[in-house]
């Protein structure tokens, strides 16, 4: 995996925001898509829309969202994640980044493909669904990505 492209795909993706913002569902969100949860510290949580915070901050709270994401994508394809090429192992974190594992793991068709290395099928099953639709052109790119595996 080239960690250098993840990060830049997802800062590109996500955007990077010093202020803290309402996503398109209406919660609270700060630096590269930071969701906020009742499980950030505290600082984090009492953080209010138009709060602002560090570049350092938004850095930190990357790296920790970024390593999570990693964990979790591995998890999900641990027998078969070696075998992947880079770019699939970098498409799969930059959706577990955005969507969170549970709801990546409602991706039944995109995952079982990916076991197959069926790529055609992963590229296409990436496409049909609500989060495709949520998020656009990311989805597009990185479909698009995949396919070309």
């Amino acid at each position: 995996m080239n960690i250098e492209r993840l990060i830049s795909q997802l800062k590109r993706d996500e955007g990077v925001r010093v202020r803290v913002y309402n996503d398109s569902l209406g919660y609270k969100t700060v630096g590269i898509g930071h969701l906020i949860k009742s499980s950030d510290p505290e600082w984090l949580r009492d953080l209010k829309v138009g709060d602002k915070i560090s570049m350092e901050q938004v850095d930190s709270i990357f790296i920790d969202d970024l390593t999570s994401a990693i964990h979790d994508t591995m998890k999900v394809f641990e027998p078969v994640w070696e075998c992947f090429p880079d770019i699939a192992q970098e498409v799969f974190v930059n959706m577990v980044y955005n969507l969170g594992v549970t709801r990546f793991l409602k991706f039944k068709k995109t995952i079982l493909a990916a076991y197959s290395k069926d790529w055609k099928t992963v590229a296409v099953e990436m496409l049909d669904s609500k989060w495709s639709k949520q998020v656009g052109q990311r989805a597009y790119r990185l479909s698009a990505q995949i396919e070309r595996v």
